[in-house]
């Protein structure tokens, strides 16, 4: 993501080819120390974990995937709203993340941690759970050599050495996934199929009558800074309404509308 507001560059094939390359990862301990040869960094993988998308399935995945090759992982959870603050900060930790599992190739106890940029870099590989892309943006970014000073430019030179992991499912059916999950799992209730289907109608046909639509999504989609820049456009358009002030139409985020 870009970090300063400034345009997004065109999206090209050297752009492609970026994205699709080959991770350097081989599996086992005699690869530890394994480097991306674009970045000069370990690869760092994130799986954003959107709500009702195979996630149990992807974590445990993940986990397995650490214990047969060596690598360590961490899940993280109520990290949708962190503090951008927090998560720009080399030492401080995140505010309003927590962890909820980790598995470390290195034994290190049990004493519980505190989700920071420099102990994500120096302790984990991959990072999985319910949080924004971009939340880790800023996890090498302080550590990086000279060609990684800026995030702004995706080229064969300063690609950042993260990899996002996110699944996506139709959108009707996750959100039929996600009632019947809040009904049966959360509330421990016994339903009908037929008393199901009437609950999703009235939620529907009543979302729709207020011109309501399901945008949680977005909790995992828009990365903190764009939510940091949305927020202050929401605040100064609320102030601007509350003094009778006219809206300009080209007032909206770039980092957002691009």
């Amino acid at each position: 993501p870009i970090l300063d507001g400034s345009k997004l560059p065109e999206y090209s094939y050297e752009l492609a080819k970026i994205a699709i390359r080959p991770s350097p990862w081989i599996c086992g301990k005699e690869y530890d120390n394994t480097v991306d040869p674009l970045t000069h960094q370990k690869p760092f993988f994130i799986f954003v974990h959107v709500y009702k998308t195979a996630g149990s399935t992807l974590r445990s995945f993940f986990q397995k995937f650490a214990q047969i090759c060596s690598k360590s992982w961490i899940l993280v959870i109520h990290c949708t709203g962190v503090n951008l603050s927090t998560i720009q900060s080399e030492e401080g930790n995140w505010e309003k993340c927590d962890v909820k599992s980790k598995l470390e190739s290195v034994a290190r106890g049990r004493r519980s941690l505190s989700v920071n940029n420099s102990m994500l870099r120096e302790r984990f590989d991959i990072l999985g759970g319910h949080l924004r892309i971009g939340t880790a943006d800023n996890v090498f970014r302080n550590n990086s050599s000279k060609h990684l000073a800026s995030l702004q430019h995706y080229s064969d030179e300063s690609a950042p050495p993260l990899r996002h992991i996110v699944f996506l499912r139709n959108p009707m059916d996750r959100y039929v996934s996600g009632i019947l999950y809040q009904k049966f799992e959360v509330k421990k209730k016994k339903y009908s199929v037929d008393h199901v289907v009437q609950i999703i109608k009235e939620e529907v046909i009543g979302a729709r009558k207020k011109n309501q639509y399901q945008d949680r999504i977005l909790g995992y989609l828009l990365t903190p800074v764009q939510v940091d820049s949305l927020n202050k456009y929401l605040n100064q358009v609320n102030k601007m309404k509350s003094e009778n002030c006219t809206i300009p139409d080209n007032n909206f985020p770039k980092n957002i509308a691009e």
